[in-house]
């Protein structure tokens, strides 16, 4: 079972704990909780602000989001880097990685990791705002870091017969907490793809993603009809077809293939309404076309 849930500074009594300022605030020898996320807001000349050896247990996947802190007045498009090593640990082996990657606010950016499912990872990442755009005003920076990591599995008690293995759930999360997600997790051909609030034991936000292609059980992802502005995303058999083909980008942009790489999966009109169709529209690096990866 998979979840991922929004902490920021403030919220100390959940277990952070935040610690030394060098060119921002830094939050340094942190644990993150599972399913939790960790921040930092930016200060000094540049902006900046540093996590920092922040330990996680099992994470499936790692992302980073620089955006304007809360109050801030950064406009989108201010140029911002991310830096970030991780030291990830799997069966008594050690592997390192690292990422300096220049993109704009609202930023994503999925780390790495180079190991399939880890035992632990450790993270340090610093998100400095490298310039400002005309329109912005009293800029300001939080970086924030996510992770997909297993839940604790319940325990059986001695009188009841052990509980069925749950099968882990991949989820590619949205806009206000909305993950893609299969209506009614039919597996048929036709289904709708829509937007449903996260829920790490729903099975029809389960998502594999291999040869470019989204998977839900034996079907893929497909952009209806050629894939045009506007398709709507239904479940289709994979056929490796233009319309199947995304691919996902640094900022958490899935760019469907199909007419000239420049539409992506779209939460149509910023909705947080659960059962609205997922569509492809033109690629603009906005909140409601950023998405994890599974």
């Amino acid at each position: 079972m998979r979840s991922m849930k929004r902490m920021t500074i403030a919220t100390a009594a959940f277990g952070l704990v935040v610690a030394g300022t060098l060119t921002g605030l830094a939050l340094t020898g942190g644990v993150a909780k599972a399913g939790g996320i960790t921040s930092c807001t930016g200060t000094g000349s540049p902006i900046s602000c540093t996590l920092s050896g922040i330990s996680i247990s099992q994470p499936t996947s790692i992302v980073l989001n620089a955006e304007s802190a809360p109050g801030g007045n950064s406009a989108q498009g201010d140029p911002v880097e991310l830096k970030w090593s991780t030291s990830c640990v799997l069966n008594g082996t050690t592997t390192t990685n690292a990422g300096d990657d220049k993109m704009t606010i609202p930023a994503w950016d999925a780390l790495t990791l180079n190991v399939t499912d880890p035992d632990a990872c450790t993270v340090t990442a610093t998100a400095t705002l490298t310039g400002t755009t005309e329109s912005s005003t009293a800029p300001s920076l939080q970086l924030n870091l996510d992770a997909n990591q297993p839940s604790a599995s319940p325990t059986a008690s001695s009188s009841t017969s052990p509980a069925p293995p749950v099968t882990t759930v991949h989820q590619s999360r949205g806009f206000a907490s909305k993950c893609i997600d299969d209506s009614g997790n039919s597996k048929s051909e036709r289904a709708k793809v829509q937007i449903w609030t996260c829920s790490k034991t729903d099975q029809a936000q389960n998502w594999s993603y291999s040869g470019s292609e989204l998977h839900h059980g034996s079907l893929c992802l497909n952009a209806k009809g050629n894939g045009a502005q506007g398709s709507k995303l239904i479940l289709w058999q994979c056929t490796g077809a233009a319309n199947e083909i995304f691919i996902h980008h640094t900022n958490g942009e899935w760019v469907e293939k199909a007419n000239g790489s420049k539409y992506c999966i779209d939460d149509p009109g910023y909705s947080t309404k659960n059962g609205t169709q997922l569509i492809v529209y033109a690629c603009h690096n906005t909140l409601n076309q950023h998405w994890s990866m599974p």
